[in-house]
């Protein structure tokens, strides 16, 4: 995972798809930080990532959690 971490942060300019893997890394590692942090940039960036995030499993730990479930709203 810091392979893939090293090469998106050397991205000069990410996109809401280079945000949205940030964030499965930071699931993947538990860095919730990392997960609400990048979800939310994604988000912005590309608003359909919002239905993708609900039903992806690689957030199940997280759906529950209230941060979360407001940037998926």
């Amino acid at each position: 995972y810091q392979g893939a971490t090293n090469e998106l942060d050397c991205m000069k300019e990410k996109d809401a798809e280079a945000y949205y893997l940030m964030a499965v890394i930071g699931a993947r590692t538990n860095n919730a930080n990392m997960v609400y942090t990048n979800l939310k940039k994604a988000i912005s960036e590309e608003p359909a990532y919002k239905a993708q995030a609900k039903d992806d499993r690689e957030f199940l730990k997280y759906f529950g959690n209230s941060e979360f479930i407001s940037a998926v709203q």
